[in-house]
């Protein structure tokens, strides 16, 4: 195989980037979200430090750019309350569901029929702890079902022992419940998690203004109860079985004794598409708009909300940390910043040995190019030291049309480089996660799997919501599991979004065969090597593969899947067991079918026999 860089493959991807969001410096959480939220540095019983939180999930009623709102929100903050921890704490955070019930009478129990919408459960994404969705938490029972913490006041307790190597850096917390997970991250749950460390003492590093930024999508329709939510407010809490068809710009509900989607005069439902309503979030504020675009579909009418653009200052020579989180319930983010380079210091949480430096686009480079590129649930934690002119130099969203939403490009903060100087330094080398370096050679894997993306229109599994999303070919089923592993032990996945948009050839396999969008993978409980790519062809065919150079390799949770194409990922697991789950983080494509159980045995107790599961 031919070695190749990282930034190669991602430039030759550069055209089939989807949209993303935006960036501002967190604020500080007012009054009402610090209600329970003060960590607590004393002991636990196994005398290790411990941080205690409360997360109250709660309806919010605000406005957004003049527009009355009903959001669903954690300690009544969109994004919610930072959580702050250190390798090696007990991190304790009780959930209390303050939501409203949810009438989901007309549930026929398709598990990937989005349902419930107010029941919730919580999910620690990125940090490498328990498995945490089935109850009891930790469990190895393959029939467990998930977590669910009704509303009206229904809680949950959750004790976490974060690692000791556990990698220092950004990370963040959702709901999980299948069903209603993109409900309520879409309408505002989602926050940030800091995990302070070693790399936090660099000098370097500690020197630099440390800007952490948390973007979110919130997804809206005009309320179909005005009595309830006031008149004018718009919402998103659709009706039972409802869906928002995006190409007729109307609400159907599925008729199984007709077998057809019948019309409504409702106004919201549920969306794998767009919305009537779309505002994207930097760290609360509106920085763009999107409204349905009756006569383009696919193609939402933008506007960029400029008062919700930040502004950055910078002596000539400074250097500032950016960490950037992707929050979007789809948006894919590739971004840039005018004239500067990038000096990444790592994805998802876990840090390079060194700095990688991500040079600034060349002047006439083509309006798809970016530097980063950031999937939702990504995390990008970047230097950047201003140049010697002064001057206001954009960060920028790229636009792109990889997606099946397009999505112009868009302003996402202002860096103003001031007269002044200060000349500060770049560090030279990074401290050593050890939990991911030095990397996995070649000769400890013990098995490859292969995971491959699908879609099917119109939907034959799930006619209610008129489209099936699919792994390997299947629609997620809770006691169903598809993987067995062992701690321990290094896999390699292939992960593959084969697809020819609109035409699949003839000899093409229904379902799994038929993308026409990439997706980001996603797997709990631990990180990965991304370590390959290649070019596959609707029929599978797989062509120009590729193997990263070790200095190219990343350590990711979540990775970007293009059409067309198929990643190689290399997974070890570690300490924790359990039943757990990989799936799309594109969310309204997760709840709807587009993932899987796979369950972690301890290789003492299994005699070193993972992998009798399924594939």
């Amino acid at each position: 195989m031919t070695k190749v860089t990282r930034r190669d493959f991602l430039s030759r991807s550069s055209a089939l980037l989807a949209t993303g969001t935006a960036v501002a410096t967190l604020t500080a959480c007012a009054s009402d979200a610090s209600e329970g939220m003060e960590p607590q540095g004393q002991a636990d019983d196994s005398d290790r430090p411990r941080k205690d939180y409360t997360l109250k999930a709660h309806w919010l009623e605000k406005k957004l750019d003049g527009t009355p709102v009903k959001l669903r929100a954690w300690n009544g903050t969109v994004p919610g309350p930072l959580l702050k921890a250190r390798p090696g704490d007990r991190l304790n955070i009780k959930v209390v569901n303050n939501l409203t019930p949810y009438d989901s009478s007309g549930w026929d129990g398709n598990h990937n029929v989005p349902h419930d919408l107010n029941s919730t459960n919580l999910h620690l994404h990125g940090l490498e702890v328990v498995p945490h969705l089935f109850e009891p938490v930790g469990t190895t029972d393959a029939t467990a079902e998930m977590i669910v913490i009704p509303p009206e006041g229904g809680s949950k307790q959750y004790n976490f022992q974060i690692p000791d190597d556990q990698p220092p850096g950004l990370f963040w917390y959702h709901p999980h419940k299948h069903g209603s997970t993109v409900v309520q991250a879409v309408s505002g749950m989602a926050g940030g998690i800091l995990i302070e460390g070693d790399i936090d003492e660099v000098p370097e590093i500690k020197a630099a203004k440390d800007n952490i930024i948390v973007v979110q999508d919130i997804g809206l329709f005009p309320t179909d109860n005005p009595d309830k939510d006031g008149e004018g407010t718009y919402i998103y809490e659709p009706k039972q079985n409802a869906i928002w068809q995006t190409f007729g710009g109307n609400v159907t509900i599925y008729n199984p004794k007709t077998g057809k989607p019948e019309p409504t005069k409702l106004k919201g439902g549920f969306t794998t598409g767009d919305y009537a309503l779309r505002y994207f979030l930097l760290n609360g504020e509106p920085f763009y708009k999107e409204v349905h675009n009756q006569k383009d579909p696919t193609s939402p009418i933008g506007t960029q909300i400029d008062s919700g653009v930040p502004t950055y200052k910078m002596k000539q020579g400074e250097v500032a940390r950016f960490r950037i989180l992707n929050a979007n319930s789809d948006d894919v983010m590739p971004i840039y910043l005018q004239s500067h380079d990038l000096h990444l210091i790592g994805m998802d949480g876990v840090n390079l040995p060194k700095l990688k430096t991500l040079p600034a686009l060349p002047s006439g480079a083509p309006n798809t190019a970016y530097q980063l590129l950031l999937a939702p649930a990504n995390r990008g934690e970047f230097l950047v030291k201003a140049i010697s002119k002064p001057g206001i130099y954009e960060l920028r969203q790229a636009p792109q049309s990889l997606q099946f939403l397009n999505s112009d490009g868009r302003l996402l903060a202002r860096i103003e480089v001031t007269s002044e100087t200060d000349d500060m330094a770049l560090p030279a080398s990074l401290p050593i996660q050890r939990r991911h370096f030095p990397l996995t050679p070649d000769s400890e894997v013990s098995r490859i799997r292969y995971v491959t993306f699908g879609m099917q229109f119109p939907g034959q599994a799930n006619p209610v919501v008129g489209i099936d999303f699919l792994i390997n070919n299947a629609q997620y089923d809770e006691r169903s599991i598809s993987y067995v592993v062992d701690t321990g032990e290094t896999e390699d996945w292939i992960i593959g979004s084969p697809g020819h948009p609109n035409h699949p050839p003839d000899h093409s396999t229904p379902g799994h065969q038929d993308n026409t969008e990439g997706h980001p993978f996603h797997i709990h409980v631990n990180s990965f090597e991304v370590i390959g790519e290649a070019d596959l062809a609707p029929d599978g065919t797989v062509t120009n593969e590729v193997r990263y150079a070790p200095d190219e390799v990343l350590i990711q949770d979540t990775i970007w899947v293009p059409m067309g194409k198929q990643v190689r990922i290399r997974n070890t697991f570690k300490e924790w067991t359990g039943k757990s789950v990989f799936h799309c983080h594109i969310l309204p494509h997760e709840d709807t079918g587009m993932m899987q159980n796979f369950l972690i045995l301890d290789a003492d107790k299994n005699g070193g026999h993972g992998g009798h599961g399924k594939g």
